[in-house]
């Protein structure tokens, strides 16, 4: 994953990180928070939370980030996993698939490896991520914007539905294969 863009200086963005840890100490999160330069409305920052970090990091340009910048620019948080890898497939396999009813514990069919650890993951966001973003740039919590990738896109749509307020818009994304959505 190329991280040269966020030690740019010549951009109308500067990142920084940090790290946290799940709850139970399995899974490692990098969040990486693109802060304008330009001045916060009063009441906050608009929020961009970012879902598969890493691959959404590898993703941005810097054009991106000046169309960004030509309006009320949002505060970026791109929400991935302590790897170089632009995918973290077990990390995110838990993170994204809910618990099935009556299942305590619960493996993916594919892969054996642990899952159903989207409720957790929604309360990490909400109680950990969110105040230590909010720590700092200051957030407008009535203007936070989810973005996710197919996969984290079902988690995306499966939590909104089930609590329309945690964030004012969902923007679930298809990938781009040689022309044709996935």
């Amino acid at each position: 994953m190329d991280r040269s863009l966020l030690q740019r200086q010549d951009l109308p963005y500067r990142f920084t990180s940090l790290q946290l840890d799940s709850a139970d100490g399995q899974r490692h999160y990098q969040l990486w928070i693109g802060k304008p330069l330009q001045a916060p409305p009063p009441q906050g920052y608009p929020v961009l939370w970012m879902l598969d970090g890493n691959a959404a990091i590898g993703a941005l340009d810097p054009e991106q980030l000046k169309r960004l910048d030509q309006g009320q620019a949002p505060l970026l948080v791109a929400v991935g996993y302590q790897t170089p890898l632009r995918i973290e497939r077990n990390a995110r396999t838990y993170d994204y698939t809910p618990q099935q009813p009556g299942q305590a514990q619960q493996q993916d069919p594919l892969t054996g490896q642990p899952s159903g650890g989207a409720q957790a993951f929604l309360q990490l966001l909400r109680e950990r991520m969110r105040p230590a973003v909010a720590a700092q740039a200051p957030i407008d919590t009535a203007q936070q914007t989810l973005w996710a990738t197919p996969m984290a896109a079902c988690w995306c749509c499966r939590r909104c539905s089930a609590s329309p307020r945690r964030f004012a818009t969902t923007l679930p994304r298809a990938l781009r294969c040689g022309g044709a959505t996935a």
